[in-house]
């Protein structure tokens, strides 16, 4: 059960991070870029699911990389691809906000 948590960390830290990128390059934004990435990710998964599209389309939806666990195996590559995602968005974030011309 733990394993299974720990499974969807990367992805809540990817939205995370595409979240903080966007208070800091446009504050204003943030809520539909961040809400909207979401609903984006999840209407590809479940189009393109439902649909023919090609599995590389699918793939591209964070939410297909969450493994059933226990019954499958977690998917290492794409957490540590959606962590880096995550930091580097997050660290890209905050330079953008600290370069701000903020009185």
């Amino acid at each position: 059960v733990v394993e299974g948590s720990y499974n969807v960390i990367p992805t809540a830290l990817f939205f995370g991070g595409l979240s903080v990128l966007a208070f800091g390059v446009a504050p204003r934004a943030t809520a539909a870029v961040a809400f909207g990435a979401v609903a984006m990710a999840f209407l590809l998964q479940i189009i393109g699911g439902l649909g023919s599209m090609p599995s590389w389309v699918t793939k591209l939806s964070p939410f297909s990389h969450i493994a059933p666990v226990p019954s499958s195996p977690v998917d290492v590559p794409a957490m540590l691809v959606m962590l880096g995602v995550a930091v580097v968005s997050t660290a890209l974030g905050v330079l953008a906000f600290s370069r701000r011309d903020l009185a």
